[in-house]
């Protein structure tokens, strides 16, 4: 059987330079993913709220502010010379009064506001702790997930290589068995057997009997070529008149 001879598209120098990019590629991955993983930020301390108002004072400010009130002056010779000294004085103390009124209105308002923004910052404080923890947990699913590309990838091509494999060998088994089936033992051809004998009469009834002629590639009657190397396909037969005759097989 003559030799089948081919040229192979990718050769061994292609396949080396093909791998050593592959690696050079690989290890650029992993020291980009080894980056990435030593820059996964912390979730910093939360800072505290600032501290509540001081509310102590509250109460007895609103329990003190009036100096004068209602209080009436008192009667008989006291309150008749008490009378034109108040009458001086009751005006600076009113005065007075309506300021530690004012004031005391003031830190009231104060107290409200104070309170509404230290829960604000309470809860801000709250909200920022959850959403770095948010994106502290993202971060660590794409470390995770970006870690997988590399043995998802590797998969890949290890049932491309096993597909690739199986495919060569199904080829080698089928060339195999088209081998052992032709020319190999117990094939329809035998190379290096130059000679093969037979008797094309020997199903055919009656006595006496005799070719009269062979050819090649017909099946049509024919006379002549008794005793002629008639060359076919796989080799020449010599056919004796007497239907037995040696053929020769092509390797």
């Amino acid at each position: 059987m003559a030799d089948v001879r081919f040229t192979r598209s990718i050769d061994k120098d292609q396949l080396a330079r093909l791998k050593a990019a592959r690696e050079e590629a690989d290890a650029a991955y992993n020291a980009a993913l080894s980056a990435l993983d030593a820059a996964l930020p912390a979730v910093p301390a939360m800072p505290h709220p600032s501290a509540p108002a001081d509310e102590s004072q509250i109460t007895p400010l609103n329990e003190r502010f009036a100096i004068v009130g209602a209080t009436p002056l008192p009667g008989g010779v006291k309150g008749w010379l008490l009378r034109p000294v108040w009458g001086l004085v009751a005006p600076l103390f009113a005065r007075q009064e309506a300021f530690n009124a004012t004031l005391v209105d003031h830190v009231n308002r104060n107290v409200a506001a104070a309170r509404s923004g230290r829960d604000s910052q309470i809860a801000l404080i709250e909200t920022l702790r959850l959403e770095l923890e948010r994106l502290a947990t993202f971060h660590s699913a794409l470390i995770i997930y970006l870690q997988q590309i590399t043995p998802y990838v590797d998969s890949k091509d290890y049932e491309f290589d096993a597909l690739s494999t199986r495919r060569t060998e199904d080829v080698g088994q089928a060339v195999e068995t088209l081998h052992h089936r032709t020319v190999g033992p117990g094939g329809a051809i035998v190379p290096g057997v130059p000679t093969a004998s037979g008797n094309l009469l020997a199903n055919d009834s009656g006595t006496g009997l005799s070719a009269t002629g062979v050819g090649a590639g017909t099946l049509a009657s024919v006379a002549g070529g008794i005793g002629t190397a008639i060359a076919g396909t796989y080799g020449t037969l010599t056919l004796a008149g007497d239907g037995i005759g040696p053929a020769s097989v092509k390797d």
